[in-house]
């Protein structure tokens, strides 16, 4: 009994440190989403989004749906960028990532296309 929480408490750093990194880039990435979207910038964008799909995948699948939500977001809101500058074909195709993703605000759609 007394080795198994020794073990426990070993490993609950490494857990914490884990997760508490994986938190701060999401975090850091989802900053730099906004910062593209202000600025209409679907080149940055794309870039933060490239970085943070290279992240996502070296998740493992329970930390995945932890982060799933900000996947279909970044899509969402690339496809709004697309949808500003009336790229219209790419506009619906980052949509139905973002829906293939999870996005299923349906209100907000109506209201934004």
């Amino acid at each position: 009994m007394k080795t198994i929480l020794i073990i426990q408490l070993l490993i609950l750093p490494y857990f914490l440190f884990s997760q508490n990194k994986n938190e701060e880039f999401v975090n850091l990435k989802e900053k730099q989403f906004v910062n593209a979207y202000s600025n209409k910038d679907t080149t940055e964008y794309l870039e933060h989004l490239s970085s943070f799909l290279d992240f996502y995948e070296t998740l493992s699948n329970k930390e995945k749906d932890m982060f799933l939500n900000v996947k279909a977001n970044a899509f969402y809101n690339l496809s709004c960028i697309y949808s500003i500058l009336n790229v219209k074909d790419r506009s619906l195709f980052y949509l139905g990532k973002s829906i293939d993703y999870g996005f299923n605000n349906l209100m907000k759609i109506s209201t934004q296309f």
